[in-house]
């Protein structure tokens, strides 16, 4: 299976506080930030990593803008910085920066998606980039892990997944119906309790959307 079958490609815009470069065979390959989501480590492009235009002291705020590439077979995220821009911030903003927010934690729960070639053809990949959508607008990316997974013996009937730890099965499973799916296996909190506390998932009955084997 190639690369761009197992890799989601997008764009990401991020905002903090410089920390440090890291090093190596004498030049810049890493930034790493510190943003209101936690420490984070980004590779920078080629033509960055010499740059002497990009001259940053430890506590600068700066905007990166980049490439990233989710595998969801890994669940493993990637980030390369394509622009870093020195910015600005208000007070408040920089008080923000200091309560840095542990990292994030490990999924709870993940959603395996057959990655053989009778499921691609049918629109597996465009199931696999609509979940990452939806769990995106729903605030639930770092809760519920998108991985690959083998054959589903179903291959006539794809795409096919499984949602975890209930093991609950999709065959025939649409881009289209994947928003549907996501609510009815993880309840959303409103956007005060989002605020307010941590976002649990609840696992509720299901219905099928497609069909269940």
């Amino acid at each position: 299976m190639g690369k761009s079958q197992s890799e989601i490609v997008s764009t990401f815009s991020l905002e903090g506080r410089f920390l440090e470069f890291e090093l190596k065979d004498g030049y810049r390959k890493y930034l790493r930030m510190a943003t209101s989501e936690g420490e984070c480590c980004i590779k920078l492009a080629k033509y960055l990593r010499s740059s002497f235009e990009l001259s940053l002291t430890p506590g600068d705020w700066v905007q990166i803008v980049g490439e990233k590439k989710l595998n969801y077979k890994t669940g493993k995220l990637k980030l390369k910085a394509e622009r870093v821009v020195p910015t600005t911030v208000s007070h408040d903003s920089t008080s923000m920066l200091v309560e840095v927010k542990p990292a994030k934690t490990k999924p709870q729960a993940s959603i395996l998606v057959c990655q053989k070639s009778s499921c691609m053809k049918r629109g597996g990949n465009a199931v696999c980039q609509a979940l990452e959508t939806a769990l995106g607008d729903r605030g639930l990316e770092d809760r519920v892990a998108i991985k690959g997974t083998g054959c589903l013996k179903q291959c006539k009937a794809g795409p096919n997944l499984v949602v975890m730890p209930d093991k609950t099965r999709y065959s025939r499973i649409q881009a289209d119906q994947i928003p549907e799916l996501i609510d009815k296996h993880f309840a959303t909190e409103s956007q005060d309790e989002k605020q307010a506390k941590p976002r649990e998932i609840a696992v509720v009955s299901v219905e099928s959307l497609a069909s269940v084997k």
